[in-house]
C-alpha cells in the first residue's frame, strides 16, 4: 500500500521557498496580537514561527506539541476541546476550511499555502502530473498564466474543501478486497 506521511508533502520549490517562507513569516508578525508585536524576524531564525504566533496559537501549540511532539496541528482548533492534529505515526488529518494554520512541530513552521492544496492531493508542481500542468496553479508556476493567484484565505479556503489523497487514492490503488 502507498502510504505518505505529511513530511512528504511539505516541499516547496527552492527556487521560491525563502520568498514564500518570508511572506508567510510577514504577514504573521504584520497581525495585531502576534507575539512579535510588529518587530522584523527572519525565516533564517529557527523559532521564528513560533515567535509570530498570537498567545492563543502559541498556547494551542505548547498543548499539542504535547499530545504529538513532531506532528502537525490546526493552531485554531483548540486541542482542549476537539483538537485537530496528526497521528503519532505522522499520519495527517483531513484538512477543514476554517484551518488557517497547519504548524508542522517537525518544519518549525505552518503550510504555505500550496503546500496545503499539495497535502490535498492538488498537482501544483507539473512534475506530478507528467510535465504537463493540469490545474491553474501548475499552470501559474511555470508562468503559462497570468491570472492573480488567489489570497492565501482563499487557497486555504480550497484545499480545505477537498478531500484528503489517502481517501481518494486508496480505491485506486488497492486490488479489490485488500483491507491494508
Amino acid at each position: 500500500m502507498l502510504h505518505m506521511y505529511f513530511i512528504d508533502y511539505i516541499v516547496l520549490s527552492p527556487s521560491t521557498a525563502n520568498k514564500v517562507l518570508q511572506e508567510e513569516l510577514d504577514w504573521s508578525v504584520s497581525r495585531p496580537s502576534s507575539r512579535a508585536n510588529g518587530q522584523s524576524l527572519n525565516i533564517s531564525d529557527k523559532q521564528a514561527f513560533i515567535k509570530s504566533l498570537t498567545a492563543n496559537e502559541y498556547d494551542f501549540y505548547l498543548k499539542y506539541r504535547s499530545l504529538a511532539p513532531r506532528g502537525l496541528y490546526s493552531l485554531n482548533q483548540n486541542p482542549r476541546v476537539r483538537g485537530m492534529k496528526s497521528k503519532l505515526n505522522q499520519d495527517m488529518s483531513t484538512l477543514i476550511k476554517s484551518g488557517t494554520l497547519w504548524f508542522s512541530d517537525y518544519h518549525s513552521r505552518w503550510l504555505s499555502a500550496m503546500e496545503a492544496l499539495t497535502c490535498q492531493g492538488f498537482p501544483v508542481h507539473a512534475k506530478w502530473s507528467y510535465g504537463e500542468p493540469c490545474c491553474s496553479f501548475a499552470m501559474r508556476n511555470l508562468g503559462l498564466s497570468t491570472a492573480p493567484l488567489p489570497g492565501r484565505s482563499a487557497i486555504i479556503g480550497q484545499a480545505g474543501n477537498s478531500t484528503h489523497t489517502s481517501i481518494s487514492l486508496h480505491p485506486y490503488i488497492l486490488p479489490h478486497g485488500d483491507q491494508d
